[in-house]
């Protein structure tokens, strides 16, 4: 299945930052016990129901990068203490689908098998996930769809 090329406009995330590797599933940890308890308390959401798992500044050398666990807002008045924002450029996206249980998975393919035999290639800026209405981990986990987020251009654009 080939991802879909689609552009976004730029957008801000309001939600709870992490620094790291991940190496003690910090990222969940974030989500189960500081996003998710509050996300309804934050103000200015652009869609109920919808949050985002925002991704950049990898460091090679370290393995670290920053990860956003939050929601899209259209305004930064009344932000809930602690809480960051991350400012998405208008950008071309591959949007690929998959389930939790299959993100790393799909990350490898994505970047391994997909994009290197594509007409694509991976640009600056955050990658991220999209949590909308198909994502209830509740009802079913195996059928609970997500999608992820890639910036792209055309090769040698």
């Amino acid at each position: 299945m080939e991802p879909k090329i689609t552009s976004r406009e730029a957008f801000t995330v309001a939600g709870w930052m992490y620094h790291g590797r991940n190496e003690h599933n910090e990222i969940p940890q974030i989500w189960d016990n500081i996003f998710l308890p509050r996300m309804n308390d934050i103000k200015h959401r652009t869609e109920m129901g919808a949050s985002y798992g925002v991704m950049g500044n990898y460091d090679p050398q370290t393995g670290e990068f920053d990860y956003l666990a939050g929601a899209q807002v259209d305004s930064l008045d009344d932000l809930l203490p602690g809480m960051d924002i991350w400012q998405i450029p208008a950008q071309t996206y591959a949007a690929y689908p998959c389930i939790l249980a299959d993100i790393g998975k799909t990350f490898d393919y994505l970047y391994n098998t997909w994009l290197p035999a594509s007409p694509y290639e991976r640009t600056d800026g955050p990658e991220y996930e999209y949590y909308g209405l198909e994502f209830t981990t509740v009802s079913d986990p195996a059928k609970s769809i997500l999608y992820l987020y890639i910036p792209v251009k055309l090769k040698g654009k």
